[in-house]
């Protein structure tokens, strides 16, 4: 009986053997906390500004980062919550673009990205270099720019002018990158926090009362239209994420005056200008 206990249970080995070895294992599940990019963020974001310097010396938690995005499941990514693909595309964009500085940093001769493969050009967020096209709603394998993340996917689909006060486009004219990732579960609160850090910075928002004045992002000229959906106007939207003290005179029926304050491209590198 022992031995042909024993040559039963090899028999049941030998079969099932070959095909449990032939399976491949289940690929991690997507970590919706951002976990490797938050890691980047808090060791390199100082002020709004980045040291890149000390990202190009070790590199390893944004490959890691930009590999997990860049190789993610179509049919995974289609059954997401929209807080999930939201957060998703915003810290992709933030991390492609740190992807896009780090190689061609430094930028010896160059004021920003702007500047790459010609002078003002802008190439940079209109290269389709992003291997993310088949999470885009076709399904097929082709790549995305900076500029489709913007142009096709966040403000259509997502429809929230807050997603402008979350993308840095690595200039210091832009909104200043926050320190950490975002994520589905604090998305709302999150893309609060960056409306309001985005007009509370004095180096990106001039607010005067005594000339009723505000001298604002060229963001709200570009995209006037999200601004005005979401608030009535973009001088709504403004005197709603304002800094506190800012709002009462903002919201006073006499309105104010919105200037275009000059967009700064130079690098939002933590080296330059000593970091001021």
């Amino acid at each position: 009986m022992t031995r042909s206990l024993a040559l039963l249970l090899l028999a049941v080995l030998w079969i099932g053997g070959p095909s449990l070895r032939g399976q491949e294992p289940e690929p991690a599940a997507f970590d919706h906390d951002h976990g490797p990019w938050t890691r980047v963020l808090a060791a390199v974001v100082r002020d709004g500004r980045v040291d890149y310097e000390t990202l190009a010396r070790d590199r390893s938690d944004l490959d890691l980062y930009v590999t997990r995005l860049s190789t993610q499941s179509a049919l995974d990514f289609a059954r997401w919550t929209k807080p999930q693909q939201c957060a998703f595309w915003l810290n992709a964009y933030n991390a492609f673009t740190l992807q896009a500085v780090l190689a061609n940093y430094p930028l010896l001769d160059m004021d920003s990205l702007r500047d790459v493969g010609g002078k003002e050009s802008g190439k940079v967020w209109k290269q389709r270099r992003l291997p993310l096209g088949r999470l885009f709603g076709t399904g097929m394998e082709v790549e995305l720019s900076l500029d489709d993340i913007v142009e096709r996917i966040l403000r259509p689909q997502f429809r929230d002018a807050r997603v402008h006060a979350a993308l840095c486009n690595s200039c210091l004219g832009s909104p200043a990158l926050a320190p950490r990732a975002f994520t589905a579960t604090g998305l709302d609160r999150e893309l609060d926090g960056a409306a309001h850090a985005w007009l509370a910075d004095p180096r990106r928002t001039i607010f005067s009362r005594e000339h009723r004045r505000v001298e604002a992002s060229i963001a709200f000229d570009t995209y006037r239209q999200d601004f005005a959906r979401d608030q009535g106007s973009v001088e709504g939207w403004i005197a709603r994420f304002a800094p506190r003290d800012q709002r009462t005179w903002l919201a006073e029926p006499a309105g104010f005056e919105r200037r275009t304050l000059a967009f700064d491209w130079k690098l939002n590198d933590i080296e330059l200008n000593g970091g001021k």
